[in-house]
This record gives structure tokens, sequence and C-alpha cells, in this order.
């Protein structure tokens, strides 16, 4: 990366890259094109947020239909449970949605 500092040059002062003047055009150019950078990334940055918005508004919306379907397919397998194993197994999914279900109320 450049180094940029300020000399003395003649009767004035000059702005220096690594210890070599440059001319007011350079600077200007430099300026000018630091600038669309600048407002390129912004630009970009904007369009990610909004693709992310965009997505992650309808997930949102169609949480508690989610969740209310899993709760709802967890409670029919621990109907058909034949095993201690398999209802124990089916009993720790439906703490586990209960705990996002606290942590969802506890976020709000």
């Amino acid at each position: 990366m450049s180094r940029y500092t300020e000399g003395v040059c003649d009767d004035g002062a000059a702005i220096l890259k690594d210890g070599v003047p440059v001319s007011i055009t350079e600077i200007l150019s430099m300026l000018n094109l630091h600038e669309q950078m600048v407002n390129t990334q912004i630009g970009m940055q904007r369009a990610i947020d909004t693709l992310r918005d965009e997505h992650a508004r309808p997930l949102l919306a169609a949480a508690p239909e989610l969740y209310e379907a899993l709760r709802y397919m967890v409670t029919i397998f621990e109907h058909h449970a034949e095993t201690p194993e398999e209802f124990n197994a089916i009993g720790t999914a439906l703490n586990v949605l209960g705990t996002a279900e606290g942590d969802e109320g506890d976020a709000a």
C-alpha cells in the first residue's frame, strides 16, 4: 500500500506518493477513482442487504407454521413409538422444540 506525505517543492507544498511528487491531475484522478470505488462498495452492500432481507422475511413469516408442523409431526411419532428408546428419542425432540419455543418468547 502506498504512503502519501507532504513535501516542499520549489516555493510551495507538494504531495508525495512513496516519496515521489504527484501531480494535481494524478491526485484528482485517484480521488475520483476512490470515490467511485466507495460508492460501488456501498451499492453492493445495499444490494446484499436487500437480498438478505427479501429472503429472510418469508422465512421469518413462515417460522411459526413450520414450528407447529414439526411439533405436530413429533407428537404423531410419539404416539407410535414402540420401544422406550423410540419414546425417549421423540421426547428429546419435543424438549428441543420446547426450548426453541421458549427462546423465541424470551427474545420478544
